[in-house]
């Protein structure tokens, strides 16, 4: 359970990340705020949503969720803002192959080439896991959802619990295997 102080601590932060990304002064400030510093917001900035995106993106994955309910709600933020927020749906780097399968093979006990026939790259990624198309060695195709490298740990340190999985059950990467049988 966090505490006021941490509480504060996560606060400052995000205020102390969204000002350095400049992502804190609305259109009507910046319209107030000296020409020098207008050309240079605006040619080193981007737009006003970009540079929240990428403060959010440094902040974690709560922050990049809060991000994403964002730019679902244009009736809040404006269609500008909430438009150029939808990067954080869509536009997450996926982390290494040799990561995943690094993971898969901790978290199931066997190197991916003895579970797979093949293991392809990344199909999907988001901010907490990554899937990846595999056929088994039975022949099945799978969709193997991985979380992302030291997401747990990420979590517990910004104070929250381990992330949901399917059906809101919280569980480890090795449980994140989905099957979907060939011509279903």
């Amino acid at each position: 359970m966090a505490n006021p102080i941490s509480n504060l601590w996560r606060l400052m932060r995000a205020g102390y990340v969204l000002a350095r990304h400049d992502a804190l002064l609305d259109p009507e400030q910046m319209a107030e705020a000296p020409l020098p510093l207008r050309v240079v917001t605006k040619i080193l900035g981007g737009g006003k949503g970009e540079r929240t995106a990428a403060a959010l993106s440094s902040l974690g994955p709560s922050y990049i969720k809060l991000g994403q309910f964002l730019s679902t709600r244009p009736d809040m933020i404006g269609a500008k803002r909430a438009f150029n927020l939808k990067s954080l749906q869509d536009k997450l780097p996926p982390f290494s192959q040799s990561e995943a399968e690094a993971t898969v093979a901790r978290e199931l006990g066997k190197p991916v080439s003895e579970l797979f026939q093949s293991f392809g790259p990344p199909i999907a990624a988001a901010s907490i896991a990554q899937v990846h198309k595999a056929v088994t060695k039975s022949g099945d195709e799978v969709a193997v959802k991985i979380l992302r490298p030291n997401i747990e740990k990420r979590f517990a340190e910004r104070g929250h619990q381990d992330p949901p999985g399917p059906g809101g059950r919280r569980h480890g990467t090795g449980q994140g295997l989905r099957r979907r049988r060939r011509g279903r």
